[in-house]
């Protein structure tokens, strides 16, 4: 029997790879797409070696696996992808840290107890309501670019400006929105990259801090209640452990904290990017603002913030042909969904005015659509027109290139290097 706490140390088993899947390098992202596009034609599942997991890239087959909750557990989610030394994983519960299940990673009862107490808080009306500050945030880190001809876009605004967003969502005020990504980078870091040794120890020690950080503001909210998520899920909790545990309400706490502003970061530095590399599309927003939402949504579906996830078999399946036993790790590839030529024509193109752009899967789909997502658009259509109001003539640094976060799960770059103002550095 698979529990939570073994997908963190235990390495899962597979098959001889093929030459595309012992080429494939999930945590290199340049060429990531041509792969990706590689594998659709020629060996559209595939084993990787590197990780051991199975990948499956066409749109088809993963709306297949997002859709089957009986063959394909969440459990793994947020398991590394890469199994910790045991004495790790010992650590961390000797820290207090709990592998109790949560909504990502979660199924079937438990999912089903979770999901509608958070989508009380979390959802489209009440993340309407923060529309003006978040507008108010994001004037306030432009201003601050004031003059300077050359500017890191993502130190300078996307890294932070989700975080502050999401700090308004839960009334944090005693811990600055830097602390939130440093603590946020690490978990990322350590569950879908590659850390070891000093980094790895330096990632747990930031592990629990984030958590213990989540206890005591829970604790807070207990004896405090405020306007907010916390607040609310303790609320509904009433005092019942069989509606929701204070753990759980920890869990949920923890876990907004780091996908709230992740994603949104990666996913608007990738919008950016995309826009000032095809300079046409560019061009057309400024002529028609008008076209910056569906921009957003060809953004989430050109260049996806989150490029993979991850489900187990629960029983033996077939995905497009390929025969998967149970008890294997399956790696489904949102990115390959939402570039699958199938679907999108010429897929590679970014366009602002595609029809079909809301066909991606971005978010997810089904009982685990993401439910930051409207919260998510609502952020980046805003940075966009506040970007293109100030600063319509911004170019890509000459000779620029990003280097990009390193994960198996997420893709953005990790520095975005423009000209505010267009033209020359020297003018």
């Amino acid at each position: 029997m698979t529990t939570l706490t073994s997908t963190w140390t235990e390495a899962q088993g597979g098959c001889p790879a093929s030459a595309l899947g012992q080429a494939y390098r999930p945590l290199e992202h340049d060429g990531f797409y041509d792969f990706i596009a590689k594998a659709q034609a020629e060996e559209p599942v595939f084993f990787s070696e590197a990780i051991r997991y199975w990948v499956v890239t066409r749109r088809e087959d993963v709306l297949a696996v997002l859709a089957d909750h009986d063959s394909f557990s969440a459990a793994i989610t947020l398991a590394p992808v890469r199994p910790f030394p045991p004495d790790f994983v010992a650590a961390l519960r000797d820290g207090g840290f709990s592998f109790e299940p949560t909504l990502v990673n979660s199924d079937a009862d438990i999912h089903s107890r979770l999901r509608p107490k958070a989508q009380r808080f979390l959802n489209a009306k009440r993340y309407a309501t923060y529309a003006e500050s978040i507008r108010a945030i994001v004037r306030d880190h432009i201003a601050a670019i004031g003059t300077a001809k050359r500017v890191d876009v993502v130190a300078a605004l996307t890294y932070e400006v989700p975080a502050k967003v999401l700090a308004l969502l839960l009334g944090v005020e005693d811990i600055s929105p830097k602390q939130i990504k440093v603590w946020a980078d690490h978990r990322l870091g350590m569950t879908f990259g590659a850390l070891e040794g000093e980094e790895l120890a330096e990632a747990g020690r930031q592990l629990l801090d984030y958590w213990k950080y989540c206890q005591r503001l829970v604790a807070d909210r207990q004896d405090n209640p405020r306007d907010d998520y916390a607040s609310m899920l303790l609320d509904l909790r009433g005092g019942d452990d069989a509606v929701l545990t204070i753990t759980d309400v920890v869990g949920l706490v923890f876990g907004v904290m780091v996908a709230g502003h992740e994603t949104t970061t990666n996913a608007t530095g990738n919008l950016i990017h995309a826009l000032l590399s095809e300079r046409d599309q560019w061009e057309r927003l400024k002529a028609d603002p008008t076209l910056i939402p569906n921009a957003v949504e060809e953004g989430l579906r050109h260049s996806s913030s989150v490029v993979n996830w991850r489900r187990r078999t629960t029983r033996a399946v077939t995905i497009g042909g390929v025969d998967i036993p149970e008890g294997a790790n399956v790696l489904i590839s949102l990115a390959g969904a939402n570039n699958d030529p199938e679907v999108f024509d010429n897929s590679r193109a970014f366009d602002v005015g595609r029809a079909n752009v809301r066909d991606h899967v971005a978010f997810g789909k089904g009982r685990h659509f993401c439910l930051g997502a409207p919260l998510a658009r609502l952020e980046m259509t805003i940075i966009m027109e506040e970007i293109l109001a100030a600063f319509p003539d911004m170019e890509l640094a000459p000779g620029f290139h990003p280097d990009w976060v390193p994960t198996v799960t997420f893709r953005g770059p990790l520095t975005l290097d423009v000209l505010p103002f267009g033209g020359s550095e020297a003018a």
